[in-house]
């Protein structure tokens, strides 16, 4: 477990370092195979007795260990942080934490560092082949010995055929279920029958068979060092991991130099709290990046990383070895306790996803802040998001009625974000707010993120369809987040906030999808270009709303960590510098767009950046936040962007 563990902890030359649970998975599918073959063939093998030995090995130490992160939760997170760690319980106590997860985000987005419990997927995954598992080789037992190594091989290659697929089309799915990580335990499972058909005879192939287990230990030192939270997993980059685990188990004797380097004690005393160490790791490390503002120091995650060990052999001591003691602890006390300690964790999160997380622990200072990460500032739902089937919502979409002038605004949700503001500044001007939005489309037509036809281009193509045709607005709005579209990748501010999400590039439709990016670049600049002038052929004023600043991490989040009052002008602010070295680019895109007297800009970070503070963007202003999370902007923020679109309207419609 060590590799996870150091991998957890961000060093980077564990990069590959979640192979640690593949080769876990390997060693406990051999290790339960092995017990029921020999069971099965003296005759005492009983499921009772084979879920007590589990109850026993997995539950006295995961309780302690979760019942140790309440206080904890309660004090550190959120109120959405702690009703997510709440479900996480209940996840713990059904044994369905890796479908929590699963729905909750990818196992490398930069949130999951933060959730407290995500280790505890893997114990699922274990736990539902442990229910599955006894059942079927006790069918296969009665149907007869010779079809166990077919049966069991056919599964695996169904398994990872799945996992291979999965890995490249649903990489979340294929990690964090059992169906794609089945056959990693088939694996340990099939060398448990190669070793007892081919029992070793000592001495004889020593050296081959030490080279063997070492080229194992090699091939999963490798995956260690190579692999990435980029490399598709599991799949094919799962094979060296666990073929290497196959080898080591299958080759590694008493007798041979593989064998005495494993059998050194202080790898055996590793062993020994290994289960141990990898519940109280992620905890540790959790807890320790909430209550920073920034990532924490490497050797602050060393010291934790060595503090998991400590706590690893003390609850090694103090809570598993005893529990194991069946002289200390018999049957029915074991499944009394496993019974009554899975109950408390799904009263507990129960309770807390029932109660929100508490938010009545907040302050009434910080209860204003939690409110802004709850805004949602979308405007109306069904004109959020376009449907190609059934076009533009006019009748829902476009206020009815007798207007000074009317307004619409078109692009992603960012755009939306601001429309709930626009209606607020405009309402006494008597300008009508028109929403054409669509999440995750920016304003730009004739591209996708694939480069082929998409719902996107479908919704761009219908807009400029009615902002040339039918259209009754005076002024169009543009806002999306045009940095993301033209970078491809998401935000990191360099100081610890990195956004979560895959990345998203956009391309030209039908343009050749191995271009390099220099001409996406270049033929993107050219779709913006032409986008916006086609738009000003409509006679209508165009305003274009430039790139609100990135934060990189959740702001109202971030302020109430710390305390929610009596915030500093700079805090949570960001280098200014970085922002202009992501979005110069497409600023400069946008400033290329010729002059035009209907052609309106308004700058965000003109007045987020560099006016406040020096060198920083600001995410707050007196202690309210300006983003409902790491990057759109909240009520707060919209304001300030919607006040200037305002003034360039009222402006215009004085001149007429």
């Amino acid at each position: 477990m060590v590799p996870v563990i150091l991998f957890h902890a961000g060093l980077a030359i564990f990069s590959g370092g979640y192979v640690g649970v593949d080769v876990f998975f390997v060693i406990s599918g051999y290790l339960i195979t092995s017990i029921i073959l020999s069971e099965q063939q003296a005759g005492r093998f009983s499921l009772a007795g084979f879920y007590e030995r589990r109850a026993r090995r997995i539950l006295p130490a995961l309780f302690t260990v979760v019942i140790a992160c309440l206080p904890f939760a309660w004090v550190l997170l959120t109120p959405d942080e702690l009703r997510s760690f709440a479900k996480s319980v209940i996840g713990v106590s059904t044994f369905t934490s890796n479908f929590h997860f699963w729905g909750e985000s990818g196992y490398f987005d930069t949130d999951a560092e933060l959730k407290p419990l995500l280790h505890t997927w893997s114990l699922a995954v274990e736990e539902q082949y442990y229910i599955l598992f006894p059942l079927l080789l006790m069918f296969l037992h009665r149907t007869g010995r010779k079809i166990l190594p077919v049966a069991l091989v056919a599964l695996a290659l169904a398994s990872f055929a799945l996992s291979e697929h999965g890995a490249r089309s649903a990489s979340s799915a294929a990690f964090f279920l059992l169906p794609a990580r089945a056959w990693e335990l088939l694996a340990g499972s099939l060398c448990a029958l190669y070793l007892r058909r081919a029992p070793h005879v000592p001495g004889s192939g020593s050296w081959l068979y030490s080279a063997l287990a070492l080229t194992g230990l090699g091939m999963i030192i490798a995956s260690v060092v190579v692999l990435d939270g980029d490399t598709p997993f599991p799949g094919v980059y799962a094979l060296p991991t666990i073929f290497g685990t196959v080898l080591i188990i299958c080759f590694a004797r008493a007798d041979n130099a593989a064998g005495r380097l494993l059998a050194l004690r202080p790898l055996v005393q590793a062993g020994l709290i290994s289960y141990s160490a990898y519940l109280w790791h992620q905890p540790l490390f959790a807890f320790a990046r909430h209550a920073h503002a920034r990532e924490p120091s490497e050797m602050l995650m060393l010291a934790l990383a060595l503090s998991s060990m400590l706590l690893a052999y003390l609850s090694w001591r103090i809570v598993e070895a005893p529990f194991r003691d069946r002289k200390r602890f018999n049957r029915k006390q074991i499944w009394k306790f496993s019974a009554y300690g899975l109950l408390l964790l799904l009263i507990v999160g129960g309770v807390g996803h029932a109660m929100r997380g508490f938010p009545e622990r907040l302050t009434d200072e910080q209860r204003l802040i939690y409110e802004v990460s709850r805004e949602k500032n979308r405007g109306s739902k069904s004109c959020s998001v376009y449907d190609p089937d059934k076009g533009l919502r006019y009748q829902q979409c476009v206020p009815a009625g007798d207007f000074a002038a009317r307004v619409l605004i078109m692009g992603d949700s960012h755009a939306s974000a601001m429309v709930r503001a626009l209606n607020t500044v405009f309402e006494p001007e008597r300008v009508a707010v028109t929403q054409f939005t669509h999440r995750g489309c920016k304003p730009i037509a004739g591209v996708s993120q694939t480069g082929k036809v998409s719902d996107c281009s479908l919704y761009n193509d219908a807009m400029l369809e009615y902002v040339l045709g039918k259209g009754e607005e005076q002024f169009v709005v543009l806002a999306g987040r045009w940095a993301l579209a033209f970078e491809g990748n998401r935000f990191n501010n360099g100081e610890g906030g990195v956004e979560k999400g895959r990345n998203v590039a956009l391309r030209p439709l039908g343009e050749d999808r191995n271009m390099g990016e220099a001409a996406r670049r270049q033929r993107l600049a050219e779709k913006i270009r032409a986008h916006i002038n086609a738009l000003l052929n409509s006679g209508k004023h165009i305003i274009v709303v430039y790139p609100i600043p990135e934060a990189g991490w959740h702001v109202p989040n971030l302020m109430l960590k710390h305390g929610g009052e009596h915030f500093a002008p700079d805090f949570a602010s960001t280098d200014s510098e970085r922002f202009m070295l992501r979005a110069g680019p497409v600023l400069t895109v946008l400033d290329s767009v010729a002059d035009h007297p209907r052609l309106h800009r308004v700058r965000p970070h003109e007045w987020m950046c560099d006016r406040d503070v020096a060198g920083r963007c600001i995410t707050q202003r007196k202690g309210r936040p300006l983003y409902e999370d790491d990057d759109h902007p909240s009520l707060q923020g919209s304001l300030e962007v919607a006040h200037r679109i305002r003034d360039i309207v009222t402006s215009e419609m004085a001149a007429q």
